[in-house]
C-alpha cells in the first residue's frame, strides 16, 4: 500500500487497495503517530 523513504516519508505503493487489504489499510491509519496515512475515496 505504501512505503517510507529514507527520509521518513511515506508514499503510496499501491493506488487501489483490493477490499481484503482493507483492514490493513486501517490499521495502518490507526498506528501512524503522524497522523500523515488517510484513505481517499473517489465518487463514482
Amino acid at each position: 500500500m505504501f512505503d517510507i523513504d529514507d527520509d521518513g516519508i511515506a508514499f503510496v505503493t499501491v493506488e487501489n487497495i483490493p477490499p481484503e487489504w482493507e483492514d490493513r489499510a486501517h490499521n495502518a491509519i490507526a498506528n501512524c503517530p503522524e497522523r500523515a496515512i488517510h484513505i481517499a475515496k473517489e465518487s463514482p
